[in-house]
């Protein structure tokens, strides 16, 4: 959300046919930050070992109601 916040890691987890994958983040405290977003690509290496197809769910923040949102993605395997 801004220049206090920077990029950490890749959270993967797997359970099942489903990976869920989020952006872990640095932030820094009591910083004069930058309003800039800043924005960035990040790839990540998955491996197919199952006959099943895979769900991709991929967080997205929270709701309203503080209920994590996730955006879900089939990917079928032939």
């Amino acid at each position: 959300p801004n220049g206090c916040y920077s990029f950490d890691r890749i959270y993967y987890e797997t359970k099942d046919t489903t990976r869920t994958v989020a952006v872990s983040a640095s932030v820094l405290l009591d910083e004069n930050c930058t309003l800039a977003i800043i924005e960035g690509e990040k790839k990540f290496a998955v491996k197919a070992s199952q006959e099943e197809d895979y769900v991709f769910k991929f967080y997205k923040g929270k709701d309203s109601n503080g209920d994590n949102i996730f955006e879900e993605v089939i990917v079928p395997v032939n």
